[in-house]
């Protein structure tokens, strides 16, 4: 069955959008759709789908770096990478697959032959996501690979033990520069991700205007945050 929103009915699309992190929570597998497939991204998918061995040059094991590097920008600049949608949808998903075309393989293959992803240790929950820079520029497309990944298994982590959730405005500020069609949710997007507890400040409403929207949340931040 597929989900559907209707946009031009706010107090639904309110409700349906405030319950997203619940459904991606319960969801068996979640499938994210790449787009379709490349020589370069299929040259890649198809090295990484049938490697059993993880080596010293990571699940590609000898495919030539300079393959492996075209495939990797190729995915990686994908729209998807750049939505603000999507950070929630691959942090609260229990078993996130990547597919371009009809290759399917799963997500933490994929985040592996990404070189900062392979540096990663155990961080507290959302380490660093607030602290790097806006991932918009070309060269920071790994960053936000990695630091989804780093969000992911934090997430999965804080499940049987106690971690503390980032503040929403370093949220919202390490996130600018993503895409959003509808400026207001850079804010909504982010809400169910952080520390904040529920506050019709920042509740989903897109009844409020834009302006609206950001007044609250300004109200919201200077209430909850020193800001110096």
């Amino acid at each position: 069955n597929a989900l559907y929103i209707n946009q031009k009915d706010d107090e639904e699309k309110s409700w349906q959008v405030d319950m997203m992190d619940r459904i991606y929570k319960l969801a068996h597998h979640t499938i994210i759709y790449l787009g379709s497939l490349t020589t370069a991204s299929e040259a890649l998918l198809k090295a990484l789908a049938s490697s059993t061995t993880t080596t010293e040059r990571g699940l590609t094991g000898d495919l030539d770096r300079s393959v492996v590097d075209s495939g990797r920008l190729d995915l990686l600049h994908r729209p998807w990478f750049s939505r603000v949608w999507v950070f929630q949808e691959m942090v609260f998903a229990r078993d996130p697959w990547a597919q371009c075309g009809k290759i399917r393989l799963k997500w933490d293959r994929l985040a592996y032959e990404s070189h900062s992803f392979s540096e990663i240790r155990e961080p507290d929950l959302f380490d660093s996501v607030a602290s790097h820079h806006s991932p918009s520029v070309s060269d920071g497309r790994d960053m936000i690979l990695s630091e989804m990944q780093k969000a992911r298994k934090s997430y999965q982590a804080s499940l049987f033990s106690k971690v503390s959730k980032p503040d929403l405005l370093d949220l919202v500020v390490s996130r600018r520069g993503l895409g959003a069609s509808d400026g207001r949710d850079m804010i909504f997007a982010h809400v169910k991700l952080a520390s904040s507890p529920p506050n019709p400040l920042i509740a989903v409403d897109y009844r409020k205007s834009f302006v609206d929207v950001y007044a609250d949340f300004a109200l919201y931040a200077i209430q909850n945050y020193s800001l110096n």
